[in-house]
């Protein structure tokens, strides 16, 4: 009966090990559950305000190059007449809106102590003097420092407006100031912001100094305040954060040099409610459970940065910059090769016989076309260059060429014939390419150089009318293909 009692102890007291060893792990599983929650919904704040900074940064590049783009106009014709009301003066102001897409409303011409001497309005009218829109103009103008000189936003009859500043010479050798009036409701800004979207509650505003939408995810929020005191109170104590407030989570930016904000703003449930939901059940489990839940949390924070950046940058059969993704970048490097006084080139490059390709072989050997395609081009590129998709089967690059467009347009060649060389596919790969130089002293749009090197390109594709033909290879062309990329 001893060793029966003996057996019962032993038993006894490993029951209680294995309890206490249990209970041990639940213990730090719920309490790792409970680190693993909060950091989870840290990481996620965190890249919601990459994004926010991001787009504040979208916002200062869209006024420098609208600034730049005003400015270039405003090069040429040489001094401003100081008199009151100067029909030249006014017909200029007049040709400045209309050769500038920034501008759409009108333009004044300012005397250095700030008096009218020429205006001239498409219609809605001019601001009055005491709006209170132009106070962060006049103080960019008078600090002379690193600020914008950009309204906040002003009114004039039912249109609402913004307004830029930039110095002019006058006759008698003093400064003025011309200012650019565009309406806010139809401008790219406004366009652009009311199509940014997270999740199906999350939507972007810009706000002026007097928290005052600029613009927003509906056209007739324009002009009025920003619906969200929360994040009103927030801007005035700092320039980025996240805060939450009203049943929502709102992050906010300020837009650089430009004295704008940007600001979001996602219904909270939709924003972490599952983080906080899954910290909740993960809190629950046990150790395995914890582990596998917090690998999950990772991949899955790994799967929506990169889906994040593809929606908004990437093209998803290439993996090149979409449209959207390549003209950001390149309205950015051309500023700076503006300010480095430095060349560019651009090539149009349009891929030939897809429609063969897509007739003879399927729509999946079309599409393998055109990865090809962005494969040659990412191949000829260096990495400063910015390869992009605009769709179909039509691609550019901006390359710091430092205006050697033949130079660029051989590289490509070489890289096209070196895959056609190695390629086992059923068709050849052909490009027609078309290339424009850009240069920092040449008033020329991005947009417009586009459509130069897109022109060049159709040029080049009509000196052979043949281009088509043969674009599929017949059995002993693929054969002799593959020897060679067999090394044979």
């Amino acid at each position: 009966m001893a060793w029966r009692a003996r057996r019962n102890l032993r038993r006894h007291l490993g029951l209680l090990v294995s309890g206490g060893l249990v209970a041990l792990i639940g213990g730090l599983g719920l309490v790792a559950g409970h680190t693993a929650g909060n950091q989870a919904r840290e990481v996620h704040r965190d890249d919601r305000m990459v994004l926010q900074r991001n787009l504040a940064g979208l916002v200062e590049q869209y006024a420098l190059v609208s600034a730049g783009e005003v400015n270039d106009a405003l090069a040429d014709g040489g001094p401003w007449s100081t008199e009151v009301g100067d029909p030249a003066s006014v017909g200029r102001l007049e040709a400045l809106v209309g050769r500038t897409r920034a501008l759409d409303a009108g333009a004044i011409l300012m005397s250095p102590l700030g008096a009218p001497l020429a205006v001239w309005s498409a219609g809605p009218g001019i601001p009055v003097r005491d709006d209170p829109g132009w106070a962060p103009l006049r103080a960019a103008v008078s600090s002379g420092g690193g600020q914008l000189p950009l309204s906040g936003v002003l009114s004039a009859g039912d249109e609402n407006l913004l307004a830029m500043g930039l110095p002019v010479p006058l006759a008698d050798g003093s400064r003025g100031l011309v200012i650019g009036l565009w309406k806010a409701r139809t401008g790219g800004l406004q366009t652009y912001v009311s199509r940014l979207r997270y999740g199906d509650t999350g939507h972007g505003f810009v706000v002026d100094g007097d928290n005052r939408v600029i613009a927003g995810p509906r056209v007739e929020m324009v002009g009025t305040e920003l619906p969200i005191p929360s994040v009103r109170t927030a801007i005035a104590r700092s320039a980025s954060g996240i805060v939450d407030g009203d049943g929502l989570v709102n992050s906010y930016a300020h837009a650089g040099s430009t004295g704008w904000t940007a600001a979001t703003a996602q219904d909270q449930d939709e924003f972490e409610g599952d983080l906080v939901r899954s910290s909740r059940r993960v809190e629950l489990a046990v150790v395995a459970l914890l582990l596998i839940a917090g690998a999950s949390l990772v991949i899955m924070h790994r799967k929506r940065e990169a889906a994040l950046e593809s929606v908004a940058l990437r093209d998803e059969l290439t993996g090149l910059y979409n449209r959207r993704g390549w003209f950001v970048l390149a309205e950015h490097e051309l500023e700076r090769a503006r300010r480095a006084h430095s060349a560019r080139v651009l090539l149009f490059v349009d891929l030939d016989g897809l429609k063969q390709v897509n007739d003879k072989l399927g729509h999946r050997e079309g599409d393998r076309a055109i990865a090809d395609a962005a494969g040659v081009l990412q191949a000829a590129s260096r990495s400063s260059d910015i390869v992009g998709r605009l769709g179909g089967d039509e691609f550019v690059l901006l390359l710091g060429d430092d205006g050697q467009a033949e130079g660029a347009r051989r590289r490509l060649i070489t890289a096209l014939d070196e895959h056609n060389a190695r390629s086992g596919a059923d068709f050849e790969l052909r490009l027609s390419i078309g290339a424009e130089v850009w240069f920092p002293d040449v008033a020329c749009s991005l947009d417009e150089l586009v459509r130069r090197a897109d022109e060049e390109m159709y040029a080049e594709k009509a000196s052979r009318p043949l281009r088509g033909e043969g674009v599929i290879r017949l059995p002993d062309q693929r054969a002799a293909t593959d020897e060679v990329s067999a090394g044979r």
